[in-house]
């Protein structure tokens, strides 16, 4: 049985590409090419389950397409969207990114400055050349960059995002 202390988040299944069950999943592409990267994980059904690789194809820097052991058809590769892709803490060493995948920020609680609550982030958007946090509030989503020039700090222990937004930005 793969535990979570066992493995971490690498990236996310993005949605399904085609109708023989390729998907496309945003990852840092250099742990794909690493040669003995086999398989991923998944969360299904509170339970972590391999997934092996059956062949992969770059797309940019930080996606690919991958075509999964088991998974045939458009059917079930939606059933996989949007589901954290996580790796054996092996290779959490062998990356060469020294930041957190951007999904390991969802559930994190955003501020505006210090003390103002926006609210949680639950998902991104990555349609643009901006990433955009999805920010749920007890009223509306809100859609704000994610951008080293609007964080003002980060407390990962305690899973929240100290921003500096610019005037009018949560108004649009």
């Amino acid at each position: 049985m793969i535990l979570e202390k066992e493995i971490f988040p690498v990236g996310k299944i993005l949605k399904p590409h085609g109708v023989r069950g390729e998907i496309l999943i945003s990852l840092p592409v250099d742990v794909l090419c690493n040669d003995d990267f086999k398989f991923i994980i998944l969360e299904i059904e509170g339970i972590f389950v391999p997934f092996f690789i059956d062949q992969y194809r770059v797309n940019s820097s930080e996606t690919a397409f991958l075509t999964l052991d088991g998974i045939s058809d458009e059917k079930a590769a939606k059933e996989l969207t949007g589901k954290t892709v996580f790796a054996p803490e092996k290779y959490s060493k062998k990356m060469k990114i020294n930041e957190p995948v951007i999904e390991y920020f969802i559930g994190f609680q955003v501020f505006c400055g210090k003390s103002q609550l926006l609210g949680t982030i639950t998902d991104f958007d990555r349609t643009t050349s901006n990433v955009l946090m999805m920010i749920s509030t007890d009223e509306k989503q809100l859609l704000v960059p994610f951008s080293e020039s609007y964080i003002i700090d980060i407390d990962y222990a305690g899973k929240q995002i100290f921003a500096d937004l610019p005037d009018g930005l949560l108004e649009l």
